[in-house]
C-alpha cells in the first residue's frame, strides 16, 4: 500500500512542511510527557508538595486529551 501527498508549491509550503515534519511533533510530545512523568516521580520521591505534582498531574492530562481528541495515537 502506498500514500502520496501532494502539495503546490510555494504556495502550499507550510502545509508541505507540517506535514514533513509530523514526526517531529509526536518527538516533542513525547518527550514532554517523559519530562513531566519523570519530575513527579522526583517530586514524589522527595515529599514533594501535592499541589505540585496535581498541578503536573493535570498538564499531562490536558495534553494526552487533546491527543485523544484528535483521534491521534496516546504516547
Amino acid at each position: 500500500m502506498k500514500a502520496i501527498l501532494e502539495f503546490n508549491l510555494p504556495e502550499e509550503q507550510g502545509e508541505f512542511q507540517t506535514a514533513q515534519d509530523g514526526w517531529k511533533y509526536l518527538r516533542v510530545l513525547e518527550k514532554t510527557l517523559e519530562s513531566l512523568r519523570d519530575s513527579i516521580d522526583d517530586a514524589e520521591d522527595q515529599g514533594g508538595q501535592e499541589p505540585f505534582i496535581d498541578t503536573l498531574r493535570t498538564t499531562m492530562r490536558l495534553i494526552v486529551d487533546k491527543v485523544e481528541e484528535y483521534n491521534l495515537p496516546v504516547i
